[in-house]
């Protein structure tokens, strides 16, 4: 999918599936208990017909409130990073003035750090991406960065990733106005471009310049006033790292599934 030229529901709905099943996770492997509260308020009562222990009310004020959360999903995510990356990954390559820089590149990225977080992200949320970008007011040097699942939209060949698109919202986004910033990854190229919509529809494209995160990106921007060539014709900038698959309640689709997933039922939230 090119970026989006018109007024469509965002995030795009054919992901919706997806990124319920995401929130769910992402509550129960964040811990949070006011999160785990909001996300089974409307849950369904079991067939006993009590209701679901975080869709209960809470204590009253002034006394202590009996539900207990134990952080099992938190610590199977990042047990299993650990045990994945137990020791830094080496690179090599043959020739020796290269294998000098490759080793300057992965010590001054810390590569091993962002490898062992994409890990328990990838095990909590049953994948994750993998990114490389680079900004010289940061750093003299590519940047290897993690993007979570529910802020990528990515197209798959055959199982094989061939471009995605990365999300974020920016500063000054409110209830009434979202300004999202839509990154896409494609063979040879990075493409740029700001919308101004709300909290369901990705709005309308406006230029960089409109808003003060995107605006220093025009300076590297193609003659066309929109793309980063990369200089790779044949290759993305970025990747998608399954946990394990299949992912069962998908299937054929090329998702992994996460490691702790709740079998509790999903409601409707966005992330």
């Amino acid at each position: 999918m090119p970026l989006p030229e018109s007024n469509i529901a965002w995030p795009p709905e054919q992901f919706a599936p997806l990124f319920r099943e995401i929130c769910t996770d992402d509550a129960w492997c964040s811990g949070d208990r006011e999160r785990l509260a909001k996300l089974y308020s409307n849950a369904p009562r079991r067939l006993d017909g009590q209701r679901r222990l975080w869709a209960r009310r809470p204590a009253e004020p002034g006394r202590p409130d009996p539900r207990l959360h134990v952080p099992l999903a938190a610590d199977i995510a990042t047990t299993s990073a650990d045990l994945l990356f137990s020791e830094p990954p080496t690179f090599t390559v043959e020739d020796t003035a290269m294998q000098a820089h490759v080793d300057e590149l992965v010590d001054a990225g810390g590569i091993g750090n962002t490898l062992l977080e994409a890990a328990e992200v990838a095990v909590a949320l049953g994948g994750v991406f993998l990114r490389v970008t680079w900004d010289r007011s940061i750093a003299d040097r590519p940047l290897l960065t993690t993007v979570h699942t529910d802020a990528a939209a990515p197209e798959f060949r055959f199982g094989h990733l061939v471009a995605v698109t990365f999300w974020r919202e920016l500063p000054g986004s409110d209830t009434a106005t979202v300004w999202r910033h839509l990154e896409r990854h494609e063979p040879g190229a990075i493409v740029h471009g700001l919308y101004q919509g709300d909290r369901d529809r990705i709005g309308v494209r406006v230029p960089l310049t409109e808003h003060p995160d995107t605006a220093p990106l025009v300076e590297a921007l193609n003659a066309g006033g929109d793309t980063v060539p990369t200089g790779l014709p044949d290759a993305l900038t970025a990747a998608y790292v399954p946990n394990m698959g299949p992912n069962r309640r998908h299937r054929g689709a090329p998702w992994g599934r996460s490691g702790p997933r709740s079998r509790s039922s999903a409601r409707r939230c966005k992330p």
